[in-house]
C-alpha cells in the first residue's frame, strides 16, 4: 500500500513538472538597447559633473591658498574635497561607458521570438507559441 502511494505520488508530481513554461524575465534587444542608453546617459552627467566639479575645486582650492597667503585664519578643504569628489566621479564614469558598449553590442547580437509550432494530431489543428532565442555571430 504504502509503495501504490508513493508510486502514485511520484508519477503525479512528475506529470505536472513536465511542462515547459515561458520565462518571466526574457532579455529583449529592447531591454538591452533601452539600458546601454540609460548607461551611456549616467556615464556623460557623470563625466561632465566629475570635470565640473574638479575645475570648481581646483579654483576654489587656489582661492584658499591665496587667502591663507594673504593672512587669512580660515583653513578649509572644500576645494580640495571637491577636486577629489569630480575625480572619482570622471573615473566612476569609465565602467559605465564599457558597460554601455557591452550592452549595446548584446542588443544587436540578440533576437528573441515566439516562433509558432502546429500541434499535429489534436482534435481543432490548433498552433501553440515557443520561445526561440536567436543569435546572430557577425564576423569582423
Amino acid at each position: 500500500m504504502k509503495k501504490t502511494i508513493f508510486v502514485s505520488l511520484l508519477i503525479s508530481i512528475a506529470i505536472s513538472s513536465f511542462s515547459q513554461t515561458l520565462p518571466t524575465n526574457v532579455k529583449t534587444k529592447a531591454y538591452y538597447s533601452n539600458k546601454s542608453h540609460r548607461q551611456k546617459t549616467i556615464s556623460w552627467i557623470m563625466l561632465g559633473g566629475g570635470v565640473a566639479l574638479t575645475a570648481i575645486g581646483i579654483g576654489e582650492a587656489e582661492a584658499e591658498t591665496l587667502d591663507y597667503a594673504l593672512g587669512s585664519t580660515k583653513s578649509g578643504n572644500i576645494g580640495s574635497v571637491l577636486a577629489v569628489i569630480g575625480v572619482a566621479s570622471a573615473l566612476g564614469s569609465i565602467p559605465l561607458f564599457i558597460s554601455a558598449a557591452h550592452n549595446k553590442h548584446k542588443a544587436a547580437a540578440l533576437a528573441f521570438n515566439m516562433h509558432k509550432v502546429p500541434m499535429r494530431y489534436t482534435a481543432n489543428n490548433r498552433s501553440i507559441f515557443q520561445p526561440a532565442l536567436a543569435l546572430k555571430v557577425s564576423f569582423r
